[in-house]
């Protein structure tokens, strides 16, 4: 039915790449259950059209936890009352930097 592929290791990785498979669009629709229990399981699908790589098939990384927002963090701070104008704030900053 499929042909496995040899790969290469890639330069600097330590853990070897997924198996992989190239399957043409017939064989892919007619397979497809199982097509995706093996992607599923962590081999690689390379689907081709006309000898072409057109779509790869591959696992659903996990998610991690999704963030929590800390809803303190996130009140509105007090607002301190204006004593000077900003502009006199601003050229007060620029001359500090002389």
């Amino acid at each position: 039915m499929a042909t496995a592929v040899k790969r290469r290791p890639a330069r600097g990785r330590s853990s070897p790449a997924p198996p992989s498979r190239r399957v043409t669009v017939r064989e892919a629709k007619a397979h497809f259950s199982e097509m995706v229990r093996a992607a599923a399981a962590g081999t690689e699908i390379i689907v081709t059209s006309h000898g072409e790589p057109r779509v790869r098939l591959v696992p659903v990384q996990p998610q991690g936890r999704p963030f929590k927002v800390n809803r303190r963090l996130l009140a509105v701070p007090p607002v301190r009352p204006v004593t000077r104008p900003a502009e006199e704030l601003i050229r007060e900053d620029r001359d500090a930097r002389d």
